[in-house]
């Protein structure tokens, strides 16, 4: 009799893992260049982070993931994501934007167009913030070193300087949408002079 006949199966997976979920939402980053990437994707599968400093990987576990990945500093960095199976399908990228940005604001303040003197206290501020990374979002105005507190960035500012004439000083500081702040206010002067000239 002739010998029996061992059956031998082979499973063909060309199916590939549907797209990871990210989550961890788009965001801005100022103290860190780390982030924890989490989500979930297909068990047993291998996810891909590309679009930092470097790519990383990292197994699932149970269906999710948590990798940490070195953003590249002051860029906007555009993180995609992909899971791979043991068969080495890779899915489609899930896609978040991580903006690093650690560095302050800066911009300028003008009182009443420039101008050296003011007969009222009542002035307009004219305010400019430079371009930034993440965007200016507040400014925090101060007569001196008296700062006013924190409010929503705006190019123009109704004002009133302080009681008796003399040389004012007006400072603002800019914080973006990172958190970083204006070390030291800029400022302008003006010299309010609201007593008349007598005439003998």
């Amino acid at each position: 009799t002739g010998s029996a006949s061992t059956a031998l199966a082979i499973l063909i997976d060309v199916g590939s893992p549907s797209a990871p979920s990210i989550t961890t939402a788009a965001q801005f980053a100022s103290t860190t260049d780390m982030i924890h990437i989490i989500g979930n994707a297909e068990a047993d599968s291998v996810v891909t982070i590309t679009g930092g400093a470097s790519p990383v990987s990292g197994a699932t576990t149970g269906g999710n993931y948590d990798i940490e990945v070195t953003l590249t500093q002051n860029a906007v960095n555009n993180l995609s994501v992909t899971a791979t199976d043991a068969s080495d399908n890779e899915s489609s990228p899930a896609t978040v934007d991580i903006t690093h940005d650690n560095t302050a604001p800066t911009g300028t303040i003008v009182i009443n167009g420039g101008d050296a003197y003011t007969n009222s206290p009542n002035v307009t501020l004219t305010l400019s913030a430079a371009i930034d990374l993440s965007g200016v979002v507040e400014m925090n105005i101060a007569n001196w070193t008296s700062y006013d507190g924190w409010e929503t960035y705006s190019t123009s500012k109704a004002w009133i300087l302080t009681a008796n004439d003399a040389e004012k000083t007006v400072r603002v500081k800019f914080r973006d949408a990172a958190g970083n702040e204006t070390a030291i206010g800029v400022s302008d002067t003006i010299i309010l002079d609201t007593v008349a000239p007598v005439i003998t």
